[in-house]
């Protein structure tokens, strides 16, 4: 298992609603990147 992750490759954009990308996530925590394009 690797515990860094190349983030700029996981980001995602779609014109119709937020993208919300999963990064990593414990039992106790987990950290999500929100990707939007302008106006959403």
């Amino acid at each position: 298992m690797s515990y860094f992750k190349n983030i700029p490759s996981r980001v995602r954009f779609s014109i119709e609603k937020m993208q919300k990308v999963n990064l990593f996530e414990t039992r106790n925590f987990f950290c999500d990147i929100y990707c939007l394009e302008p106006g959403q």
